[in-house]
């Protein structure tokens, strides 16, 4: 009997060719479902297009776009006639995730009008943009943030592609959960709807993020802050240091006057002192001689919350701030109570959170806030004592009065294509209205002196 070596190499030859067969199986798979997709996608463009239009025109609820955040919109596929109301808005920036076939507007258009469009063309459906391609995304929105200029995100429908790239950037700047980035978007734009590799892209870009700036420097338009650098003390251990609780907004300790140029150096350009005389460190006039704006609202320390006016002008000293891209430091003794206060009511307010949500969300930033009962309390009820307030009072020199019209994308009103985000509309009081009228129709000859405006207003019936 004769004893042959066996070949192994014959058999590393035929698993490989095994290997290699089904993997170009898979790739005959994905390709062929890729184009099957893509030919739907095109027979169905048109038809579903007219579908949202249509719908747009008779639910008011369906709109074209919403604001998700400052300086950020998403919705569906603009047309031509919608540039110049895009412009009005803010827009400086325009992501356009459609195929060249779904893309109305051309970029000269939007170059025509001072508006950047980056076009990162993706398939509909079942299909996610690749992590560079998201990261791009993510750091165009950015960097147009950071100058105060809206970017406009928009895929077909404002549903799928275009709320990954949204979600992304909430994880990267805003330190939100993907879960929790989808129920507040969705909180907005209840339509949007991810297919399964979309929301794993948005669970998987985190971690590419880590792994792609653990092997790479930071790009150029990203700014690295360190613990360090948020430090607003020479030791570390004393732990005084700042929590970025959203954009524009730091909360925190009571700062000593060596604190104030590096205030200066983050962007701060106001501070809100929530202290009572004896515990503050730093005078009005140094942060005036660094071009710090200072708000002082004495409130006692511990049991004590401010009052609703006082409350309501921090939130709109820090709005007022933020709309200039300058930050606002909210400061008590420690950074827990009385300055905690202040931070939720402006996200109350100005994000649409609840209190629940945002005092969740602030703890998230600064884990150690603490509110006692009244501070608590006071944060539940601002919300109504706001509504109270604007309907009873006209709203106040630092407000604008933003009517439905001047919301409107496209030329008839019907079309309803209005931002989702309405922070103040008043509603004439029904006495003051049939006061005007009668005012209007009487006719005063020219030598009558002006009527007195000396009347008693009465309650609305």
């Amino acid at each position: 009997m004769k004893i042959e070596d066996l070949d192994d190499s014959s058999d590393v030859k035929s698993n490989q060719q095994i290997v290699d067969y089904s993997y170009s199986r898979q790739i005959v798979t994905v390709d062929a479902k890729r184009a099957l997709v893509g030919a739907g996608a095109r027979i169905l463009f048109y038809p579903t297009l007219l579908y949202n239009v249509c719908r747009n025109k008779i639910q008011a609820e369906f709109r074209w776009w919403d604001e998700i955040d400052q300086f950020l919109l998403l919705g569906a596929v603009p047309f031509p006639k919608d540039v110049p109301r895009l412009k009005q808005l803010g827009v400086g920036g325009v992501i356009t995730l459609n195929e060249p076939y779904e893309t109305l507007v051309p970029t000269s258009l939007y170059r025509v009008h001072g508006i950047d469009h980056l076009v990162i063309p993706t398939r509909d459906y079942l299909f996610a943009p690749s992590f560079v391609d998201i990261d791009r995304a993510v750091s165009f929105i950015h960097r147009n943030a950071t100058t105060c200029r809206t970017t406009y995100v928009h895929c077909k429908a404002g549903r799928g592609r275009s709320t990954t790239i949204v979600l992304c950037y909430l994880v990267e700047y805003k330190q939100m959960t993907p879960a929790s980035a989808l129920e507040y978007v969705r909180s907005r734009r209840p339509r949007v709807l991810l297919a399964p590799s979309q929301w794993k892209a948005v669970q998987e870009y985190k971690h590419w993020r880590l792994a792609s700036t653990a092997t790479h420097s930071p790009s150029g338009d990203a700014v690295l802050i360190t613990k360090a650098d948020l430090e607003g003390y020479n030791s570390p251990s004393k732990g005084k240091e700042l929590a970025l609780v959203q954009r524009f907004l730091l909360l925190g300790a009571v700062p000593f006057p060596k604190d104030v140029p590096r205030l200066k150096q983050l962007g701060v350009g106001g501070v809100i002192t929530l202290n009572e005389p004896y515990e503050t460190l730093v005078p009005t006039s140094l942060y005036r001689a660094h071009g710090i704006d200072h708000l002082v609202i004495p409130t006692r320390d511990y049991l004590f919350a401010p009052s609703f006016v006082d409350i309501d002008r921090a939130v709109s000293f820090i709005h007022r701030n933020a709309t200039t891209c300058r930050t606002t430091y909210v400061h008590c003794k420690a950074g827990r109570g009385r300055s905690t206060t202040i931070v939720l009511c402006y996200l109350v307010e100005y994000k649409q959170m609840t209190p629940a949500s945002a005092l969740e969300y602030v703890r998230s930033r600064r884990p150690r806030v603490l509110l006692a009962p009244s501070q608590w309390k006071a944060v539940q009820e601002y919300k109504h004592w706001r509504l109270a307030s604007t309907a009873t009072h006209s709203p106040s020199g630092d407000a604008v009065l933003i009517t439905k019209a001047d919301l409107e994308g496209y030329n008839s009103p019907s079309k309803g294509k209005e931002l989702a985000l309405v922070q103040r509309v008043t509603k004439a009081r029904p006495m003051i209205a049939k006061l005007s009228c009668l005012f209007a129709s009487l006719k005063v000859s020219g030598a009558c002196t002006p009527i007195s405006m000396k009347l008693t207003e009465a309650p609305a019936c």
